[in-house]
């Protein structure tokens, strides 16, 4: 193996653990400080949201087609990334059967200096490929467990202490289909460095390292506390109490005789 291909499967093994690193980290760590301001990530507050939903809503049957609206508008989403997935998927193919196309991305290749035989283009395209197929189950899934949450819901709101166990099995049910739903995004995010390393290992780098940017811009929000929301109320209380107390006043002065 030369310099150019230890250099190559250096970057490769380096981009990759950054990709599988963050994504372990996105669900395994819920919430952190950053400079003293705690925040948590996406993942974690679907978790508690979704949780809620569906106690909420197995609790009156008057809701059931609240739910079955949410669940729809739920499974159409996941279907349009399904769809726009497939579609990249059958262009990675296109482009991997096509040898002129192939030679071309080969000869912008050769201008990176740590470009190696190491990998061929269609094992690079191969792999992005991969990652699309996968996306494409981890979004049938999501879609799968979505519809079982639209049946289980409206029967646990017939008679909440009679289905208890069906409702706690309603609550996994939409928590793994939010769990695929990240999965799906999290191959989707992953595929573009790998497509672009068919132009060289340094194309993977620079690919890598603004996808995860990018992903910690997205799937970060700051992490509100009860007693930070107490103190939001309080403060706008104290702000109409005292706008209402200016109101008053105006008004009694325009009231009030003048002298004569």
């Amino acid at each position: 193996m030369d310099g150019g291909e230890a250099a190559d499967l250096a970057i490769f093994i380096s981009c990759t653990a950054l990709l599988l690193g963050y994504s372990l980290l996105y669900f395994r760590v819920a919430t952190f400080s950053v400079c003293g301001k705690k925040m948590m990530n996406l993942y974690a507050l679907n978790k508690q949201t979704r949780k809620e939903w569906v106690v909420l809503l197995s609790q009156d049957t008057k809701e059931g087609i609240n739910a079955v609206q949410t669940v729809r508008n739920l499974i159409i989403a996941v279907s349009i990334l399904a769809a726009a997935t497939a579609s990249l998927a059958s262009t990675l193919i296109n482009l991997m059967t096509d040898a002129q196309k192939l030679q071309q991305v080969e000869t912008y290749a050769s201008i990176d200096p740590f470009s190696s035989t190491l990998l061929s283009p269609q094992v690079k395209l191969g792999i992005a490929l991969g990652l699309l197929l996968l996306a494409i189950m981890a979004f049938a899934q999501s879609v799968r467990l979505a519809v079982h949450v639209g049946f289980a819901v409206r029967v646990v709101a017939s008679s909440p202490a009679q289905h208890a166990s069906l409702a706690r099995q309603t609550i996994t049910f939409m928590r793994r289909s939010s769990l695929y739903f990240a999965i799906g995004l999290r191959f989707i995010y992953a595929t573009g460095p790998y497509v672009l390393y068919i132009l060289g290992p340094t194309s993977l780098l620079i690919a890598t390292v603004l996808c995860v940017a990018a992903q910690v811009l997205f799937d970060i929000v700051p992490a509100y506390s009860v007693e930070e929301e107490e103190e939001g109320e309080e403060d706008d209380g104290e702000q109409a109490a005292a706008s209402g107390a200016v109101k008053q006043e105006h008004a009694a002065l325009q009231v009030a005789p003048s002298p004569s």
